[in-house]
């Protein structure tokens, strides 16, 4: 059965692991009524613009600018750098040029990028890094978003690569939501090979498992510290025969022939060996895959129908595009704009086969890092395996080795915004506009109303407002319209404060509303607005709450990074 409307649940009934099992793992959307109960989380009842000023006013951040040619319509990259402080003053005074969305990132000395940059590194003491509603799951990235919209504004109909928690703090935002089973149906500016069973997309040239993780990465970095261990074997092995001790000879002998075929296993991951294993390169796995995703949809998450696999490079059409039974699906304006898509992709000399960028197309080419030791390799097989997992939007930012704020804890001081070079002046309203970006692969050349319209993608819509949480899991696209609105006007719950549920991981709906409306009425001085948190997690692929990922990949980079112990 179709999923044909997103379920609404009260906060104060819900907790990780029925949230977990309800929603998560069968990927389902679900609006909540309420926000967090952790302890740690204090952004709602502090949020407002005043205290958002106090707290990080001297921060640059980048913001996106509106497109002057689409008054609606931002996610075209234009993007100015402006201080939290000239930024607030702007919304207050009614300006709707500005929205500010993900924000650059530092890497750690590993090249891993860092959860968070400014301003939320100004904010840190008031969230978790990762709430107690997200049970296991092991954030990826965490944003901020701030703008203003009287007439609504679009953020583009688009997917995530992540599974999304969206906090709603300020005004108003309609979601139209479409289930990644149709993906192969959508005119995208990048070319998709494969969907995951959790919803996860995979893009031509870009394989990934369905944990969002690149392909082999995890044998590669296995590979290195296997290098590693029997370097340090052979090391003291060859100490013991300087000794004289007993049998040291053929301890070396052995310690060799272990780092021997250690380095065989490093040379095989970094060529690509280790992958073919895992990866669906020869197709194999796409049928089991589909049937996978398949029955998902038919027990209640999304449409059964499961579009033919997009050929291949080498395949019989040898182009890469959707199949001729998959066109048979698209109607004829939609593949004209397909066509466009991939016109203006060569017109701005844009390759398809081109690695060098984030998958999202968003940002420079990740680090090219020292490979001659093994320590090295380990970190590039670290690095190469976090890359494509970065959100869109997110540029990666190589930064000094000391500028590491939201990788291991929270003492590091507060530090500014790592994004596009930093300008003398705030950007402002007269001041021209910055050009755009090419789009990103992960957005559609068509909009969500037209999608809609042609009616043959089924959708669903959910009006998202102050107080709300939405879960929105990888692979679903997405079309955002935000709308600045008063607390009061916002809809939802009843302001209304009740006792929150004992035991429970989030807030009940009036809870939550009466500690937005105290806020506000201290710190927003009756300006109208939206502004949201959210929190990015890599997507799981298996179904078990207490181990929802197959691999234990990203499950140790936390831990190794730290944050186990926050």
């Amino acid at each position: 059965m179709a999923l044909l409307s997103v379920p609404l649940e009260e906060g104060d009934g819900l907790d990780a692991e029925r949230f977990f099992g309800q929603y998560v793992a069968p990927r389902k959307p679900v609006l909540i009524r309420g926000h967090f109960a952790d302890d740690e989380w204090q952004v709602t009842a502090r949020w407002s613009l005043a205290w958002f000023e106090a707290r990080a006013g001297p921060a640059r951040v980048k913001a996106e600018v509106r497109d002057p040619d689409a008054p609606r319509q931002f996610g075209r990259g234009r993007e100015a750098s402006i201080r939290v402080s000239a930024l607030c003053k702007h919304v207050a005074e009614g300006g709707e040029s500005l929205y500010m969305t993900t924000q650059d990132l530092e890497h750690d000395e590993d090249g891993r990028p860092t959860l968070f940059g400014s301003p939320l590194t100004r904010l840190a003491d008031s969230f978790s890094l990762r709430p107690r509603l997200a049970g296991n799951l092991i954030p990826a990235n965490i944003n901020l978003w701030l703008g203003r919209s009287s007439d609504g504004s679009s953020s583009g109909l688009h997917h995530d690569f992540h599974d999304n928690l969206y906090v709603l703090l300020r005004g108003r935002k309609r979601f139209r939501l479409i289930s990644p089973a149709d993906a192969l149906r959508l005119p995208m500016v990048g070319r998709i090979v494969s969907v995951h069973h959790n919803g996860r997309i995979e893009y031509e040239g870009e394989p990934v498992n369905a944990d969002g993780s690149a392909t082999g990465a995890a044998d590669a970095v296995a590979a290195a510290e296997r290098q590693e261990t029997a370097a340090a074997d052979l090391a003291a092995a060859e100490e013991a025969l300087g000794r004289g001790e007993p049998g040291a000879a053929m301890r070396v002998k052995a310690a060799e022939e272990a780092l021997e075929a250690a380095l065989d296993e490093v040379l095989l991951a970094e060529a690509g060996g280790a992958m073919s294993s895992e990866g669906d390169d020869d197709g194999e796995d796409d049928g089991e895959d589909e049937a996978r995703m398949a029955a998902m949809w038919d027990a209640g998450a999304g449409p059964s129908s499961w579009p033919a696999a997009p050929a291949r490079p080498g395949s019989p059409n040898g182009s890469g595009d959707v199949s001729d039974s998959s066109d048979a699906l698209l109607p004829s304006k939609w593949l004209d704009e397909q066509a466009e898509a991939a016109a203006r992709r060569a017109a701005l000399g844009i390759r398809d086969d081109d690695d060098d960028d984030n998958e999202d197309g968003s940002g420079p080419a990740r680090p090219r890092l020292d490979t001659s030791s093994a320590s090295a390799r380990r970190q590039a097989a670290s690095a190469s395996a976090r890359f494509p997992a970065q959100p869109f939007g997110i540029t990666a930012v190589l930064g000094p080795a000391d500028a590491r704020a939201g990788t291991r804890g929270r003492s590091s001081p507060p530090a500014a915004a790592s994004g596009s070079s930093p300008m003398s002046a705030d950007w402002a309203a007269s001041d021209a506009v910055p050009p755009p970006k090419p789009a990103p692969k992960n957005f559609c050349t068509v909009t969500g109303s037209q999608v809609a319209a042609e009616g043959t993608v089924p959708s669903l819509e959910v009006e998202v407002c102050a107080g709300d949480t939405l879960f929105v899991p990888a692979g679903w696209f997405h079309e955002v319209i935000s709308e600045s609105a008063p607390l009061d006007d916002a809809g939802g719950s009843s302001p209304a404060a009740t006792s929150p549920v004992g035991g429970t991981d989030v807030l009940s709906g009036g809870v939550t509303r009466r500690l937005l409306s105290l806020a506000s009425s201290a710190g927003d001085m009756g300006a109208t607005y939206h502004a949201a948190f959210n929190y990015w997690f890599h997507p799981p692929d298996s179904a078990d709450f207490s181990s929802p990922y197959e691999s234990a990949f990203w499950a140790n980079d936390w831990t190794e990074r730290g944050f186990e112990d926050l």
